[in-house]
């Protein structure tokens, strides 16, 4: 082989490489779940586990949104539903079989969904979310053609009502 050929060879591998670094840029790994019909997503960093709803332990005069307590690797976790604690209408437990742990790196809550999708790429082309006031929302991304709302853990557990509860 000439040394042209090698030459023109190296060319096409360090293209090749140059864009396989741009795909790996261009998405965003996000934990996603379903929620009312809604997809959200949740940066990996702010999620500490899942657990499927077993035991819960009701919580005497707690508000509606706070829909009990689990015991989870060892701790007390309180379960947070989102559509409630955002003012919508109230689901029956029976919808919502699996919780989220999200955390802020301090604190932890349960989120209840309908279905965990688990880890999946999406579009790294994430706006800023300029819908109704939903606390804990920051940003909305895309899987596919599918809208995801994503949760801030640090927005959602600064809201004064959990740091009350």
């Amino acid at each position: 082989m000439g040394k042209d050929a090698i030459q023109i060879l190296k060319e096409r591998a360090e293209a090749a490489a140059h864009v396989e670094d741009q795909v790996a840029i261009a998405t965003v790994a996000l934990s996603l779940f379903v929620r009312g019909k809604q997809l959200y997503g949740l940066r990996l960093g702010e999620v500490e586990g899942a657990g499927r709803l077993r035991q819960l332990s009701n919580v005497p005069g707690a508000p509606p949104w706070m829909i009990g307590a689990v015991q989870h690797r060892g701790s007390i976790l309180t379960l947070l539903d989102l559509a409630p604690f955002w003012g919508t209408e109230l689901k029956g437990l029976a919808d919502l079989p699996t919780f989220i742990v999200v955390t802020d790196g301090r604190a932890q809550i349960g989120v209840l969904v309908e279905e965990l999708l688990g880890v999946h790429e999406v579009d790294a082309a994430i706006h800023p979310y300029r819908g109704d006031e939903r606390v804990g929302i920051s940003e909305i991304a895309h899987w596919g053609q599918q809208p995801v709302l994503v949760l801030s853990a640090a927005r959602l557990l600064q809201d004064g009502r959990l740091r009350a509860s």
